[in-house]
């Protein structure tokens, strides 16, 4: 071969992700209270349909680094986004939706991902109850966002203002494309009205249950200068569902959303949010329906059919990159056709 095409054939690996291309997850999985290292921490990478569970576990200080391409093909890594979900004895489960700032790029390192604890802490005062039982959503289809910080306190105050509206109107236009006779309806999105730190999840949890919220959001981020076109807001945000259906455990989910700072003046920023909110609130609506069906008496057979329907919906529309996705819609799925079968 020339050295011409040598150059040719390396330029166009480049461009297809094939060449050049990091493919590797480092970071640590702390306790979300404490902030403390957590070791033993099991692993599990999927990337394009295929899994990965990695032989050994998190650190003594909770760290952990994977080499991607030693345990994927590289038609795999051919990607732009990555699950990595976490589990460990006594704590909730948790899976990291990861996306690449180019495809076949999946270089991430120094992540932090806290685990919560699967008990709940202490519960809450008589008088946090009763003031946040006037703000109890009676639906029990409210998003609930806790403040998000930003790098930037204009970014963050304008990104805190905007984003219930945007949120909304995405998460109920996914639900539209859904195309079933009944899909899920009436879902809204509030401020949290009573202060509480994002990183106490157990009186998180709390206040969603006092709240009989669907779920709580929170995140933080920064604003990344790109001196060509302007800067760029990137924001991870941790979707915590509320509901709990006994024998079914749905992990906490992470949301990497990226847009550019001039999308926040914009009548169409929802356009720019990611899909999986949709999706996560598609898992939420679908618990809660279920508590409500079999709750009834006699069981509500219909409702139970009706959340068939839209959970298959939801999981044709998902491709091989929402593997971790699938999976819970799966476990609902199941639960679902044993109540049905007779």
């Amino acid at each position: 071969m020339t050295r011409i095409a040598t150059w040719l054939m390396l330029f166009w690996m480049t461009g297809h992700g094939l060449a050049f291309a990091t493919a590797t997850v480092s970071g640590r999985v702390v306790d979300a209270v404490s902030g403390s290292g957590l070791a033993g921490v099991s692993l599990r990478v999927e990337i394009s349909g295929s899994a990965w569970d990695p032989p050994e576990p998190t650190a003594d200080d909770g760290g952990f680094s994977l080499d991607l391409a030693a345990a994927f093909p590289t038609r795999a890594l051919d990607t732009d986004v990555l699950f990595i979900s976490l589990s460990k004895p006594g704590y909730r489960p948790v899976t990291r939706i990861m996306h690449a700032r180019r495809r076949g790029a999946l270089d991430f390192r120094s992540v932090e991902i806290p685990l919560r604890r699967a008990a709940d802490a202490g519960g809450l005062l008589a008088e946090e109850r009763t003031r946040l039982n006037q703000f109890r959503s009676n639906s029990g289809r409210t998003l609930f966002l806790l403040p998000y910080e930003l790098d930037s306190d204009a970014a963050a105050n304008n990104l805190n203002r905007r984003l219930p509206f945007h949120l909304k109107r995405g998460i109920n236009t996914h639900l539209q494309s859904l195309q079933v006779e009944d899909p899920p309806e009436g879902i809204g999105v509030e401020q949290m009205p009573v202060p509480v730190s994002a990183t106490n999840t157990e009186k998180v949890r709390d206040y969603g249950v006092a709240l009989n919220a669907l779920a709580v959001v929170s995140g933080q981020g920064g604003v990344m200068p790109a001196p060509a076109d302007g800067g760029t807001i990137e924001v991870a945000s941790e979707f915590l569902i509320i509901p709990e259906l006994p024998g079914v455990q749905l992990q906490t989910f992470y949301v990497d959303d990226s847009f550019p700072e001039d999308a926040l003046r914009s009548g169409r920023l929802f356009e720019r949010l990611q899909a999986l909110w949709g999706g996560n609130t598609v898992l939420a609506v679908a618990v809660l329906e279920i508590n409500q069906a079999l709750a009834a008496q006699p069981k509500d057979t219909p409702a139970l059919e009706r959340t068939r329907a839209y959970l298959l919906a939801e999981r044709r529309q998902l491709g091989p990159d929402n593997a971790a996705i699938v999976k819970q819609l799966n476990t609902l799925l199941a639960r679902i056709e044993e109540e049905l079968t007779p």
